[in-house]
């Protein structure tokens, strides 16, 4: 099976280069691997990390088109060159030298019908804290990363597992295995949706995913190191994120409700979504009244015609 890797990158290259190491270190090795650099800052150390790195196919752009769009771009090329299975990273990653046998021998098992991803670690003790063992919605239609800040041995959902995958809700975007035959899911997208930017876009994918009968399975024996980034919690945004990126502060706070009016059919599926929704608005009209802009955007969405995909 012939593999091909996606990085999308924004700033963060000393971080993107550790995360190349380690594609170096595989055993068997990655046929294809492919960086999209979403228009970083530093040009003068993305030259460097390029010349480190010369047997990589590079794709350097002038403007950022976001996550989604970056891996898009770099699975057009992957597809071009023949790849079978495709392995999609975040450039903030360490993972063993056997990834690429661990995820094809379990892709195989599921007969290449399934998404997987690996349990992602925030350090590599032997009981590790952990960042992601899937994906779960509440019911305000929030993300949450399964056992996030607890230790290894303090998730009874991840005891006593004797199969190799273990069915989850969503995965993390920061590492995911797509096999050939699940892409295109459809003609009008590869992916992922195409307005989607640095912000939710595995859960919208998982959403998809389940809208169109494909599953998404942990890897629990596989351990990937995640330093996670993005801006964190919504009081952490400030003025100068609005002014220097301002496509992904819209995501973080817009793309949500794109989902929800995309792929809940009523309210009731979600019955506290209405009222937290109310009070953020309400928060970020007296805190953040750098924002207030959005807020009838963010009703416009609301009141739309549900368009369920």
């Amino acid at each position: 099976m012939k593999i091909g890797v996606s990085i999308v990158s924004h700033g963060r290259l000393e971080e993107l280069s550790e995360t190349l190491r380690c594609i170096n270190n595989l055993s068997p090795k990655a046929d294809r691997v492919c960086v999209v650099d979403n228009a970083s800052a530093d040009q003068e150390l993305l030259q460097s990390v390029q010349r480190d790195f010369p047997k990589i196919h590079w794709r350097c752009l002038s403007k950022n088109l976001g996550y989604g769009a970056g891996h898009h771009l770099a699975l057009r090329w992957l597809m071009a060159e023949g790849c079978e299975a495709f392995l999609l990273l975040n450039p903030d990653l360490r993972f063993p030298a056997d990834t690429l046998l661990h995820l094809q021998q379990a892709s195989e098992e599921a007969e290449n019908q399934w998404i997987l991803g690996p349990l992602l670690v925030q350090n590599e003790s032997e009981d590790p804290l952990l960042d992601s063992a899937g994906l779960t919605l509440d019911a305000c239609f929030r993300a949450r990363d399964r056992g996030q800040g607890k230790r290894y041995s303090q998730c009874a959902f991840l005891k006593n597992i004797h199969k190799e995958i273990q069915p989850v809700w969503g995965l993390c975007g920061a590492a995911l295995w797509i096999p050939r035959n699940l892409l295109p899911f459809q003609a009008s997208r590869l992916l992922f949706a195409a307005d989607y930017f640095a912000y939710f876009e595995d859960v919208e994918l998982a959403l998809f995913a389940q809208k169109h009968g494909i599953q998404m399975g942990l890897l629990p024996k596989l351990r990937f190191l995640h330093h996670r980034g993005g801006f964190g919690r919504l009081s952490q945004l400030g003025l100068k994120d609005w002014q220097q990126k301002p496509h992904a502060v819209r995501g973080a706070l817009l793309n949500r409700l794109r989902a929800w009016r995309s792929y809940s059919s009523s309210w009731a599926a979600y019955p506290g979504f209405w009222l937290y929704e109310l009070l953020r608005g309400c928060y970020l009209f007296f805190r953040k009244p750098f924002l207030r802009s959005l807020l009838k955007e963010a009703l416009e969405i609301l009141t739309s015609k549900s368009n369920l995909q």
